[in-house]
């Protein structure tokens, strides 16, 4: 089926330089007009790198929470890589993922539209690997448990907070998930502890742990907060989890660059994606190697230059290496180049400004 799509609407940039883009889509599915918001990862437009998407559901609700876990996670610390950010707000919450398991119902169009519509629409508006994960709170996440029960190939990951199941759902799902197969997927179920959705959660785990589905990953956990707190701590738990690997051992950092290497070189088979090492990983394997072995974090920070070669971050901590060294002229020399790679006006670029000019006043 042909799509049309009407998209362009408003882009603009944060003070993190990440792109923030707004679509107006038309969909026939749905029969009316959606808009979409979009975060790009902050160094989209300065390579020729694919992204994994991320897919929010209750867009209004969890959007800008979900898009600043993704930047703090990835850019921060490397424990997740760059992703690209989609909310879908809602128009008729009720209409669109109340899930009664029949398709006749209105939700099915939402479906729809979600499958043949807006993931055909961001893979060839932008530079997706195929690694897609979908996230839903409460209601919503029965529209990820949709997907995740009949048709497991259109997502990778799910994420669901504030779920559970009940009777009349886990006889749905033991019947659907006997036909299929999976391919390193993930799952993330979490919900407050207590009150019906735990119990629910419970017969949701004991389902998924008695059908044991092959190469799938499953993490169910009861959360102490409310059913709203679980919306923002189900989004973070779950992207940890689906990234688990990619947080480094200190164990492995510690042997060296060449170990650092091979480490996200076989995450590439565990993903099914080529692994770019996280900027936050090298700032924070650097840091580790830094009290042992000096010479491998300035080493290791140089290897990321390579593959990050705008990055003020990495810029910055060679400064920071070097002044620590008490070699001036470098520390001066990479502060100045972080300075330059720098989103101007941003708190990073007045304090590698501030940082170059106080030692070469005291030189």
């Amino acid at each position: 089926m042909k799509l049309l799509f009407s998209f362009l609407v408003f882009s603009c940039c944060t003070q993190a330089g990440l792109a923030q883009i707004t679509h107006l889509i038309q969909s026939r599915a749905l029969a009316e007009d959606r808009s979409i918001n979009i975060q790009l990862p902050q160094e989209y437009n300065n390579t020729f790198d694919s992204y994994g998407v991320l897919y929010v559901l209750d867009g209004e609700y969890v959007y800008d929470y979900a898009a600043g876990t993704v930047n703090f996670l990835s850019n921060a610390f490397g424990h997740i890589p760059p992703l690209i950010v989609v909310g879908i707000p809602n128009i008729d919450r009720l209409r669109d993922v109340y899930v009664t398991n029949d398709d006749k119902d209105p939700y099915a169009k939402f479906l729809e539209f979600i499958e043949s519509e807006l993931k055909p629409f961001i893979d060839s508006n932008y530079r997706t690997n195929g690694f897609d994960i979908i996230y839903g709170w409460s209601s919503a996440s029965d529209i990820s448990m949709q997907f995740f029960v009949t048709k497991p190939d259109l997502f990778d990951a799910h994420i669901q907070s504030g779920t559970g199941v009940g009777p009349k759902t886990a006889a749905f799902f033991s019947e659907q998930l006997s036909k299929h197969n999976y391919k390193n997927r993930y799952l993330y179920a979490g919900t407050e502890g207590s009150g019906p959705r735990a119990v629910g959660l419970e017969k949701y785990k004991n389902l998924i742990d008695s059908l044991s589905p092959k190469n799938l990953k499953w993490k169910f956990e009861l959360i102490s907060s409310s059913h709203v707190d679980v919306l923002a701590e189900g989004i973070y738990n779950g992207l940890k989890f689906v990234f688990n690997d990619f947080y480094i051992p200190d164990s492995v950092v510690l042997k060296g660059v060449e170990e650092i290497k091979g480490y996200y070189a076989d995450l590439d088979k565990a993903y099914d994606f080529q692994v770019k090492i996280p900027v936050g990983a090298f700032g924070e394997s650097a840091g580790i190697l830094f009290q042992s072995k000096p010479g491998e974090a300035v080493n290791l920070l140089k290897y990321g230059l390579t593959i990050h070669p705008d990055s003020a971050d990495l810029h910055g901590s060679l400064g920071e290496v070097y002044e620590y060294l008490d070699q001036t002229e470098l520390a001066i020399k990479y502060y100045k180049l972080a300075f330059e790679k720098s989103v101007p006006k941003s708190a990073a670029s007045r304090k590698y400004q501030y940082l170059s000019k106080k030692f070469e006043d005291q030189n």
